[in-house]
């Protein structure tokens, strides 16, 4: 089944957003197979990617401004993480609250929960962060 991942693109200016297609098996129902998936399909387009270039470099420059990240040799000379490594931290942002995953607009709020992901859904993964500023605001505030 085919879904757009929604990812941040500087191709689409100053905070732009743009759909990224991907493909997932049709047993994905709930939200732990979706991390699941999603991290094993990234590892693997990762893999074809430092496959792909002889001087071991993940992504060309172009490639990485397509995806929004336009950065000089971060992946140079680097190894693909575990894959169980990585749906482990993956699962575990999800239970620390410190990523969000929607689908289709509605909030997941727990790995068991349904998805509803059918063909075309949008899906959009948030990394939450805390602001260090906010402390100092609410005391001003208070």
């Amino acid at each position: 089944m085919k879904v757009d991942i929604i990812v941040k693109s500087i191709a689409e200016g100053r905070n732009g957003l743009a759909p990224c297609r991907y493909d997932y098996p049709p047993y994905v129902s709930s939200g732990e197979e979706l991390i699941r998936e999603t991290v094993k399909i990234c590892l693997g387009r990762y893999r074809e990617r430092m496959e792909g270039n002889e001087r071991g470099d993940a992504v060309s420059l172009a490639d990485r401004a397509a995806a929004g990240k336009a950065v000089y040799g971060l992946y140079s000379n680097r190894k693909p993480p575990d894959a169980e490594e990585a749906v482990r931290n993956a699962l575990e942002a999800f239970k620390d609250g410190t990523i969000a995953v929607f689908v289709d607009g509605k909030e997941l709020e727990s790995l068991t929960e349904k998805t509803g992901l059918k063909e075309g859904s949008e899906v959009v993964f948030v990394k939450l962060t805390a602001l260090s500023a906010s402390c100092m605001l609410l005391d001003w505030m208070c």
